[in-house]
């Protein structure tokens, strides 16, 4: 199922694979921070297998009902929801906006809704898992989480979207910092994918195609013609990253 007001969702994660960086194993634990309707969660579930889980957190009502019927059609069990928000603390927060657009603000005329660190999140969820993977993508609030980046010292893998060209300065530097390799997701990233994605899946690409009224087609053609349809390569204030440690 996808939201049809966020299309994009599909070609992003399926077709130009923009977390596909990410070498997702049997057995490992993703968390993914930033689920909204479970695009990213049922690919990577499928990958861990029964051996490994997904921790899903997404704090919008409208998104997580999408994301159990997604989990649900694609007969998933592996997979634990948080109805909350990342953040540097564990309580309360207020959020604005809907669906990929909704944030963490500063004052409360917002949507009140609980929040969790990746420290709390990964003491009560990986055990002494240390194959954790991270996909991020919480509009921002990315600033907050990295208040504290002694997560990372658990993580083998994350990839995230940068919001702000003071996340895109600083979070990199912080990545590095902690024996992590970066790499951008670029336009030539995307195109790579969706031509590779294409003849490794011809007739499921085409499938897909159908349902979703030729998203992957219009986001080739507004690519061509300078409108991409993943924010991140269109917007200076947003950048997809990936990251690895080096002994990895």
């Amino acid at each position: 199922m996808v939201n049809k007001n966020e299309p994009f969702l599909y070609y992003a994660t399926f077709i130009a694979d923009e977390y596909g960086k990410l070498e997702i194993k049997e057995g490992d634990v993703v968390i993914d921070a930033g689920a909204n309707i479970g695009d990213f969660t049922v690919k990577s579930a499928k990958l861990v297998g029964s051996k490994g889980k997904i921790i899903a957190i997404e704090p919008d009502q409208n998104n997580v009902e999408i994301l159990k019927a997604n989990l649900d059609l694609n007969q998933l069990k592996n997979v634990s929801i948080l109805q909350m928000a990342l953040s540097d603390s564990n309580g309360e927060a207020f959020i604005q906006g809907e669906g990929v657009s909704a944030s963490i603000i500063g004052n409360k005329s917002g949507l009140k809704v609980n929040t969790i660190t990746l420290n709390k999140i990964i003491d009560e969820y990986c055990g002494k898992n240390q194959n954790i993977v991270i996909k991020m993508d919480i509009e921002g609030g990315e600033e907050l989480v990295f208040k504290d980046p002694t997560f990372l010292l658990r993580v083998r893998e994350i990839a995230m979207e940068l919001h702000g060209k003071q996340n895109i300065m600083d979070i990199p530097s912080k990545l590095t910092d902690y024996g992590f390799s970066v790499y951008d997701f670029s336009i030539h990233d995307q195109i790579k994918n969706s031509i590779k994605n294409f003849v490794r899946h011809p007739l499921s690409v085409i499938k897909a195609e159908f349902k979703t009224n030729f998203i992957a087609t219009k986001g080739a053609f507004k690519t061509i013609f300078g409108h991409n349809p993943i924010p991140s390569i269109n917007n200076s204030d947003l950048k997809i990253i990936y990251a690895v440690r080096k002994e990895h």
